[in-house]
């Protein structure tokens, strides 16, 4: 493919969920791996806790900058095929350390949220992430409604006053199994004032996808705690 032919070295993947879409976690979503960029694909979604299928509009598409930004959206629509208004925004990040400047990361990571129309989301900060979201946070910790970070990079580089002086509520997720970065920026981290951790027993570094029942689980039990 052109772009990485041409060395796109980030990608932003964003998942806007309402709080309806995270009772149904971690049943699947049932969806093509080849999905085409900005066609609308409408999938339902079953789990226990719903006597009924909910259906998901799930959508790919490009921001233009530089490098462009890629990103997945899903939203549930009601039977009419109405999207569902979320009470909450959620953006999982996925991103390289090839954009070298901190400034830069930044400047990026707000044009990404502005373009997509996001407000105060929910910020899922898994490893590489790291060097976009704790400057992010750093500077614009009142625009984001809570903070998800999974074993970052880039923790070191803020100081235990900074961290102390962010608000954002936190959930710390880590995997049991990894004694590096995972332990690293857990001792960091935990200098944020209104944290809580969770520990994915038996899970490594990629927690998440080690775990993904109890990662979800966990995220929905931290959403739900959000006014």
């Amino acid at each position: 493919m052109s772009f990485l032919r041409n060395r796109v070295v980030v990608l932003l993947l964003v998942l806007l969920f309402t709080v309806l879409l995270y009772l149904l976690l971690p049943s699947s979503i049932r969806q093509s791996s080849t999905e085409p960029n900005l066609e609308v694909q409408r999938t339902q979604r079953f789990g226990s806790a719903s006597p009924s299928p909910i259906n998901i509009t799930v959508r790919t598409g490009q921001i233009p900058s530089d490098p462009p930004l890629f990103f997945r959206e899903a939203l549930p629509v009601d039977s009419t095929g109405r999207q569902v208004l979320p009470r909450l925004q959620v953006v999982l990040l996925h991103a390289s350390e090839s954009v070298k400047s901190e400034q830069s990361r930044v400047d990026l990571l707000k044009h990404f949220l502005e373009a997509l129309g996001v407000h105060a989301p929910v910020l899922i900060t898994p490893s590489m992430s790291g060097h976009y979201a704790l400057p992010f946070l750093q500077r614009f910790s009142d625009q984001l409604r809570a903070f998800v970070p999974i074993a970052p990079v880039a923790t070191r580089t803020l100081s235990p006053q900074q961290y102390q002086d962010i608000q954002t509520p936190t959930l710390i997720v880590v995997g049991e199994l990894d004694t590096n970065l995972g332990s690293q920026s857990l001792k960091n981290l935990q200098n944020l004032p209104h944290h809580s951790v969770v520990k994915l027993s038996g899970a490594r570094h990629a927690c998440y996808m080690d775990k993904p029942r109890e990662f979800h689980q966990a995220l929905l039990h931290f959403l739900n705690t959000l006014d």
